[in-house]
């Protein structure tokens, strides 16, 4: 199948907004907590703020980042030759969990990448008694450079709970879920700024069963043959943000 063929296909799997009749998105933003980079030395956070600000408008590659970081004399405080400078830039953003970098080298705001995205998740018995959604391979790359920062699902906060003991890694819902939500019922998620915005209910299940199951799973599988590595197992959160990077480079014309 022709790459541009699988990557198309993908994209309106899982990379689009479902829009949702009757589910009106929650407006409360998130509230602060202490971030990654909150943790960086003054001359590192230096150098990131002014990466994430370049980064605004789309992708870069590290060499062409360090180049317009460096005019700017962001760099004054490390000597170095270039190669060096990449490798500490490098370092800087990968500390934050904000960006994502590819095998090529190529920087990404994760942020970015997320915004809009939905992803799938359907109920278990023991989410709708304990009023929370169990973070697993399908959920865990939605929220995944927002590390420290408070949650607000469906504008209801949402505490992080990781018990090993008990097998558990889950959103808390303080208010619980949704009364009318029950076992088995399919819900989404869609990354919306630094919240994540709940959909569910009958027009929400229509939409995602329209797509047939086969193939999902045919574009899954292409989509894996383009960013995943012979010979080296990947996670879904590694194949998911290739795509994605993919998808970006293409939207501003560029080849990936």
């Amino acid at each position: 199948m022709p790459r541009s063929s699988a990557r198309s296909r993908v994209r309106r799997v899982i990379g689009e907004h479902i829009s949702v009749p009757g589910v009106a998105p929650d407006s409360v933003a998130r509230q602060s907590g202490p971030m990654l980079e909150d943790m960086l030395d003054p001359d590192s956070r230096r150098v990131f703020d002014s990466a994430f600000r370049l980064l605004s408008d789309g992708p870069m590659d590290a060499t062409v980042l360090v180049g317009t970081i460096r005019a700017a004399g962001g760099f004054d405080h490390l000597d170095g030759v270039d190669d060096e400078l990449i490798e500490d830039l490098l370092a800087i953003l990968e500390s934050t969990d904000r960006v994502w970098i590819t095998e090529s080298e190529d920087v990404h705001r994760i942020d970015l990448l997320l915004e809009g995205l939905t992803l799938t998740h359907r109920l278990t018995e023991r989410e709708v008694e304990e009023g929370a959604i169990e973070i697993g391979p399908d959920l865990t790359m939605i929220d995944f450079d927002l590390e420290g920062a408070d949650r607000l699902i469906g504008g209801v906060a949402a505490d992080v709970d990781i018990s090993l003991e008990r097998g558990w890694h889950a959103w808390m819902l303080k208010d619980g879920l949704p009364l009318v939500l029950q076992p088995g019922d399919l819900i989404g998620l869609t990354r919306v700024g630094d919240r994540l915005d709940l959909s569910y209910g009958a027009d929400f299940g229509a939409e995602v069963a329209a797509a047939e199951t086969s193939e999902i799973v045919d574009a899954l599988a292409d989509a894996f043959d383009e960013v995943g590595i012979d010979g080296i197992g990947m996670e879904t959160t590694q194949v998911v943000m290739g795509l994605l990077c993919l998808h970006q480079c293409e939207g501003k014309g560029e080849t990936a």
